[in-house]
């Protein structure tokens, strides 16, 4: 893990962006990735921001609410290597790859 990290956009569009994190710390990278797609769907009215490169991200719907927040749905996900067994498999070939939606309501607390 690269503890002195370099975030750089790769290729960006109006609506899109590839990040490359530089091999850093996943939370620090997501973060910025996500107020790269808030910033974009503010703008254009959706966004899709991928992110390469990158180490453990931590909880997936702390990023969704980023948009929630500023009164945007928010769909954040990963993947991973392969850590969990199928029952009755030999070997590991599943990967924990979590997800998190978020979406404002006007009332009442937001749904994560």
């Amino acid at each position: 893990m690269n503890p002195k990290v370099r975030i750089t956009v790769v290729r960006e569009f109006a609506s899109t962006a590839l990040i490359d994190g530089d091999t850093g710390l996943g939370q620090v990278i997501a973060y910025n990735a996500m107020e790269v797609a808030v910033k974009k769907a503010s703008e254009v009215g959706v966004s899709v921001v991928g992110v390469r490169n990158s180490h453990h991200f931590g909880i997936a719907g702390y990023y969704a609410l980023q948009a929630v927040r500023r009164n945007m749905i928010g769909l954040v996900m990963t993947n991973s290597e392969a850590l969990v067994a199928y029952t009755h498999t030999v070997g590991r070939n599943v990967g924990t790859n979590p997800i998190a939606v978020g979406f404002p309501k006007k009332s009442a607390a937001n749904i994560v």
